[in-house]
């Protein structure tokens, strides 16, 4: 918003230059500010578009929600696939094991691409309005259904020993 209201000022101000120096037959300078005019054009068009499709979504709440809802189910499962993968490497380091070059890569880059993924996740949600902390509860939720249904009692254990 603040940059189409820049962006309009210095096409006003681009305009009085144009007529001055249309009055001076100054086609360099005309050939010049018409170039710079169009730039600022095309950046207003694009601008707009954008915020018109912004609009859009916005106005369509139950498509926003079920959008929210999938990134926020995306974003709390690699949380808990996370979260389950320093479990495995919490195990081999108890027994005095660390990861091969390879396999530390793979995790780290998966981290790495993990945070940026968040990161991209959040920016979404606060750019289109929508409440992130909706998925709070999801987490909690989902970690109990994956614990309790996929793990018997005595892998539990394992499971709390690791998880540190």
């Amino acid at each position: 918003m603040k940059e189409i209201i820049e962006l309009e000022q210095r096409k006003q101000d681009l305009l009085k230059q144009l007529k001055d120096a249309f009055y001076r037959k100054d086609f360099a300078g005309q050939a010049r500010i018409t170039v710079e005019l169009k730039k600022i054009s095309d950046r207003l068009n694009d601008l707009q578009f954008m915020e018109d499709e912004a609009k859009k979504y916005r106005q369509n709440k139950d498509l926003m929600m079920w959008l929210a809802k999938e990134m926020g189910l995306i974003d709390v499962l690699t949380i808990i696939t996370e979260e389950h993968l320093q479990n495995f490497l919490n195990f081999y380091k108890d027994k005095g094991c660390e990861p091969q070059a390879y396999l530390a890569k793979v995790i780290n880059d998966f981290r790495l691409a993990n945070d940026a993924l968040h990161k991209a996740i959040e920016h979404f949600l606060k750019a289109n309005e929508i409440n992130i902390h909706a998925r709070n509860g999801v987490y909690d939720e989902l970690s109990s259904l994956i614990n309790d249904k996929v793990f018997s009692d005595r892998e539990k254990v394992y499971l709390n020993k690791y998880n540190y």
